[in-house]
Order: structure tokens, then sequence, then C-alpha cells
């Protein structure tokens, strides 16, 4: 949630860059708000997007962690299974 509130900040910045670009008629004074709010805004949605990546790999090298440790377990129940039934005979 976090990163997405972050995410909505970008686009509003941006937003606010457009908006006081738009209500400036002069041309070059219109550059600040351009480059101040499109670098602004695009660092904080970059960001935001960035974390969000590192945030889902985390969560399914998690996963992935978690099939292993499961696969793992099963085949040493498996293997003991199978000594048991050496060990009976």
């Amino acid at each position: 949630m976090v990163l997405g509130a972050f995410i909505v900040a970008g686009f509003v910045t941006l937003g606010l860059a457009w908006r006081g670009a738009a209500a400036t008629v002069y041309v070059p004074l219109q550059l600040p708000w351009f480059v101040s709010g499109s670098l602004a805004g695009l660092a904080v949605i970059g960001m935001a997007l960035g974390g969000w990546s590192v945030h889902l790999g985390r969560r399914q090298d998690a996963e992935h962690r978690d099939e292993v440790e499961a696969l793992v377990r099963d085949a040493v129940e498996l293997t003991e299974r199978v000594r048991s039934r050496r060990a009976g005979r």
C-alpha cells in the first residue's frame, strides 16, 4: 500500500508540474516546472516500482524456499520409510 501511495504521489507531482507549466505563458519560465516536476515525479515513481519489484522478488524466493523445504522433507520421510522396511525384513 505504501508503494502504491508513492506511485500515486509521483503521478500527482507530474500533474502539478503540468498544471504549473500550463499556467505560465512565457515558455522559458515553463522549463523549470517541467524539469523539476518531471524529474521528481519520475524519480518517485521509479523508486516505488523498483521497491515493488524487489518486494515481489523476495516473495517469490520465499515461496520457492518453502517448496524446496517441503520437497526435502518429503524425501527424508520417504528415505526413512525405505530404511524401516529394509530393517524390518
